[in-house]
């Protein structure tokens, strides 16, 4: 029957003598189906189907009556509440797209021969409870819960699949895997053909995940990818909490939690907060880099002294314009020097710039250890702390100063 708008229901009678292998009821007015219409035909029938209809309400208690039914479709109807189904016979059950309100804990426990159940779009979620599926059928192949807005999945929700079980539950509200709940579900599969399928959910690859990696003998079978496009068989993990490093593997894909937008942002200002801190070991090291460098610097301007020196008495014009130099005074210039007091200094005596340098930059280097309390970092605030990396900066300021002085001396 097919496109039919004048029948709403099959009351007793419908079908009269006549007998049925299969029965097609498609796109029609049909609400309802009386167990005494189909009743007469239970030693015959062996697929049902009722689809793209208006269904509300069917004898799902008489099913243990048909002994030969092995495919029972009820897909694309209005049905709300499902009973309990009991059928040694029934092979292949789909109430896809069905708005259902509530399955009954015992839906598929007395279906022994159940190869097949289909229940895409039927509302399940957002939370399977415990026990809403326990499958008794060793010959179960797939299991398609697609599409219902499953996003939390309690333990032990799914159970009775076998090794060769396809689960397919893509396109969900999925965003993590429980270990509890999906280890049992994998634990046979790795060594057979069966597999889950996790398309479309927006699993977020993080270290939750940690358990999952440590077993890369699960890992084929499942099928997806996480939220960020990484597929599940390319996941490594690069954990960013320091409590939970010790359960991760280092990896390429960096912790991705959109979901969590708020302790993203706390992250950011934590870090930029860190960006103004300045530890010991950064004072000290730009102190005696200080040093140094003036330390260069000085004698870097002794040696363009010297060079200097030698260039004027290499060139032609210092021998014509300092004829004394033929007659053996090499230095028209040098002079009987002056006796100088032990305990003075010349400041023009670059080796004495030199050593000036060097107390300068040991005087930066000790100012930064003193002021400094070990092992800590200071944040600009509103008060001046005398102990503050940036009250020593400032102190810095005058030695970097007395360094340019003697420098331009």
């Amino acid at each position: 029957m097919v496109n039919n708008e004048n029948v709403t229901e099959f009351h007793e009678g419908f079908f009269g003598a006549l007998s049925f292998e299969s029965i097609f009821v498609n796109h029609t007015a049909v609400k309802n189906v009386s167990p005494s219409a189909i009743l007469p035909l239970r030693d015959q029938i062996e697929k049902l189907e009722i689809s793209f209809s208006q269904l509300e309400g069917f004898p799902f208690h008489s099913l243990l009556s048909f002994p030969r039914l092995s495919d029972l479709r009820l897909e694309r109807n209005s049905l709300t509440l499902v009973s309990a189904i009991q059928s040694k016979s029934l092979e292949i059950l789909s109430l896809a797209a069905n708005p259902l309100e509530k399955i009954p804990a015992d839906l598929v426990t007395s279906m022994t021969n159940l190869k097949e159940f289909h229940c895409v779009a039927c509302k399940l979620g957002p939370t399977l409870r415990s026990q809403m599926l326990a499958f008794a059928s060793k010959q179960l192949l797939r299991v398609d819960l697609q599409g219902n807005e499953i996003s939390k999945i309690e333990r032990l929700a799914i159970t009775g699949l076998m090794p060769e079980t396809e689960l397919i539950m893509d396109g969900n509200q999925i965003t993590e895997l429980p270990k509890e709940v999906f280890r049992p579900l994998l634990m046979y599969k790795s060594h057979a053909e069966g597999y889950i399928s996790l398309q479309g959910n927006p699993i977020e690859c993080n270290c939750r995940l940690a358990w999952f990696i440590h077993e890369p003998h699960l890992i084929g079978s499942v099928r997806g990818t996480c939220e960020n496009g990484t597929a599940f068989a390319n996941v490594t993990l690069q954990c960013v909490e320091r409590e939970e490093a010790d359960l991760c593997t280092p990896g390429s894909n960096k912790e991705h939690n959109p979901r969590n937008a708020a302790p993203t942002e706390n992250k950011s200002r934590e870090s930029s907060k860190g960006t103004k801190q300045f530890t010991t070991t950064n004072l000290i090291s730009w102190a005696y880099q200080i040093a140094q460098g003036m330390e260069f610097l000085g004698s870097r301007k002794h040696y363009q002294e010297m060079t200097e020196q030698q260039n004027q008495k290499t060139n032609p014009e210092y021998f014509q314009t300092n004829k004394d130099y033929l007659q053996g005074n090499h230095d028209p210039q040098a002079q009987e020097e002056p006796m100088v007091n032990a305990n003075m200094t010349d400041t023009n005596d670059p080796i004495s710039a030199n050593e000036e340098l060097r107390q300068v930059g040991t005087e930066s280097a000790t100012i930064s250890s003193v002021r400094i309390d070990h092992g800590h970092g200071y944040e600009r605030g509103p008060t001046k702390d005398t102990n503050s990396p940036f009250h020593v900066r400032d102190e810095l300021k005058p030695i970097a100063q007395k360094a340019a002085n003697v420098l331009h001396k």
